[in-house]
């Protein structure tokens, strides 16, 4: 990515050269740490939407959890003790097929992409609260 740049599609051509070329490209979606309190993923920005409709590549969601346990928010090094457990899942393609590239859509494609993270989270926190309580 190359930040700084003022036309966000500019700021994406080399990820999107990169996805065109066979390569794989991961992105946070929110572009950012979550600031949300319980943290839960917050609004996404389009970009994730717009390199996936202009390379017509899927979007594969991944969801991590316990992560803000082994390395809180505002913290530089991680907690490693006690021993934490982190799960991450890779979820099934965001279908995006019914969609084109222009700005009107750019918000549906992001809302699902992110509402698939957010499913996969909410599994991830049900399966560690159960282990949590055996």
């Amino acid at each position: 990515m190359e930040r700084g740049t003022v036309k966000a599609s500019g700021a994406l051509k080399p990820a999107v050269e990169a996805l065109l070329n066979g390569e794989c490209v991961m992105v946070f979606p929110e572009g950012t740490f979550t600031d949300d309190p319980e943290g839960w993923p917050m609004k996404g920005k389009s970009g994730v939407a717009r390199m996936a409709l202009e390379s017509q590549v899927p979007v594969i969601p991944v969801a991590e959890g316990g992560t803000q346990d082994l390395l809180p928010r505002g913290t530089i090094l991680p907690r490693l003790l006690p021993r934490k457990k982190v799960e991450v899942v890779a979820g099934a393609p965001v279908d995006l097929s019914d969609l084109e590239l222009t700005a009107e859509v750019l918000g549906e494609a992001t809302a699902r992409v992110m509402a698939a993270i957010t499913t996969m989270l909410s599994g991830i926190r049900a399966a560690q609260s159960g282990s949590q309580r055996t």
